[in-house]
């Protein structure tokens, strides 16, 4: 089933509202990507207007805080 990023279905009081139009392609959502840590890997994913988002996947670098300097450091792992 799909993911939809549109208005509930539900009214606060519980009740229902009524359908007045079917789901819209621009109304989809995705799931989400949980980064991994391992070598570099994008994806393109197209969305409305020709336009494209890119998702990572998994990376090798990764901000680590280290609490006795109360810093944050780039680390490539």
């Amino acid at each position: 089933m799909a993911i939809q990023q549109s208005k509930s279905r539900r009214k606060i009081t519980g009740g229902r509202y009524k359908e007045y139009r079917k789901k819209r392609l621009h109304e989809l959502g995705s799931d989400p990507t949980l980064t991994k840590i391992a070598e570099k890997r994008l994806v393109k994913k197209r969305i409305r207007g020709s336009h494209y988002k890119i998702s990572l996947l998994s990376t090798n670098i990764a901000n680590v805080y280290d609490p006795k300097e109360k810093n944050i450091i780039k680390q490539i792992l």
